[in-house]
């Protein structure tokens, strides 16, 4: 299709003369892949990306049990409730409700940091 021949809301590049590929039914669009059009560039530079994309996420799913010891990581979440309650009592806790409290009046209403529940404070 020429570029007079197009519709309006096509019409983004005035330089770009030929070549389009509007209104094509889906197979002809999906063919067009292997032809040369105004878009042949950006075409192939995504199907190569998502090929490339593809293909990285088969290896890695196949090299993960490998790696990464797939049985340890059952433990991790209870690895992780046992820090939880040391949470509270980090410093930069303590300093982000110093701050809070004097940017917020209300603030004094609040209970100590000590108090304060996991949960709440995330």
């Amino acid at each position: 299709v020429e570029y007079h021949s197009l519709p309006g809301y096509l019409r983004d590049n005035e330089y770009i003369r030929g070549h389009y590929r509007a209104d094509w039914p889906l197979k002809q669009a999906f063919f067009s892949i292997f032809s040369i059009h105004n878009e042949t560039l950006n075409v192939w530079t995504h199907l190569i990306g998502f090929l490339l994309f593809v293909c990285l996420t088969i290896y890695t799913v196949m090299k993960l049990p490998e790696v990464v010891d797939l049985h340890s990581l059952q433990h991790l979440p209870d690895d992780l409730l046992g820090c939880l309650p040391s949470l509270p009592n980090m410093s930069a806790l303590y300093k982000l409700r110093e701050e809070l409290k004097t940017s917020l009046p209300s603030m004094h209403m609040l209970p100590s940091l000590s108090n304060w529940h996991i949960v709440e404070v995330l």
